[in-house]
């Protein structure tokens, strides 16, 4: 990925969020629309090994929602709810097998981005963006012409490339409730657990 100069003239694109300001192109990621669907490739690279997965990014924070549908290649497929009280499910339909997860800090707001440092312009899949790294552990990209996002690389080694983007999108009833055997009293609880976007928890939180 080719490392451009930053950019010496900032347009100023401002909008209100959550009573906030943010300034697009030089200053803040535009936030996250309230409800989209997201077609990720996902590329996890960690001691030389890379894994491939395809991901439907289900985010609806209208209804409280975060959904990750993971099929990794040649592998499981994997069905993972987050929901904003903090609770997290992830079940195998086929297999019939379900973690459930304490994730205090709930799914990520909209403008969770807002404190994020701007670092510059890349090309990323032959894209030019903007960039911006959040707590040392995500780089983002977005779009220049269109402020969309591009991808975002966690400090883990995965990469997750947008390969489409659905802003208003929202998924059918029917797939938001984890299925039954994720409530018998046999799935324990597996500790509290901080997800990559959440590092540090309050990254989630306006002030």
């Amino acid at each position: 990925m080719e490392t451009l100069p930053l950019l010496s003239d900032s347009r100023e694109h401002s909008r209100r969020y959550f009573g906030r300001k943010f300034t697009i192109d030089g200053g803040f990621p535009k936030p996250w629309p309230l409800q989209f669907h997201a077609l990720l490739f996902e590329n996890f690279t960690s001691d030389g090994n890379s894994r491939l997965s395809i991901i439907d990014l289900w985010y609806d924070w209208v209804n409280g929602i975060n959904y990750n549908i993971i099929e990794n290649q040649l592998g499981q497929k994997i069905w993972d709810a987050e929901w904003t009280n903090g609770t997290s499910f992830k079940f195998d339909l086929e297999q019939k097998t379900c973690t459930r997860l304490s994730v205090p800090a709930g799914i990520r707001r909209p403008d969770f981005l807002s404190d994020a440092r701007y670092v510059g312009v890349q090309t990323v899949d032959t894209f030019t963006c903007n960039m911006w790294e959040k707590a040392d552990f995500l780089t983002y990209y977005e779009g220049v012409e269109t402020q969309r996002p591009v991808g975002w690389l966690f400090y883990t080694g995965r990469f997750e490339h947008v390969i489409t983007f659905e802003e208003g999108a929202v998924l059918s009833d029917p797939y938001w409730q984890a299925p039954s055997y994720c409530f018998d009293d046999k799935v324990e609880l597996q500790g509290e657990y901080v997800r990559a976007w959440s590092v540090p928890v309050n990254s989630f939180l306006s002030d």
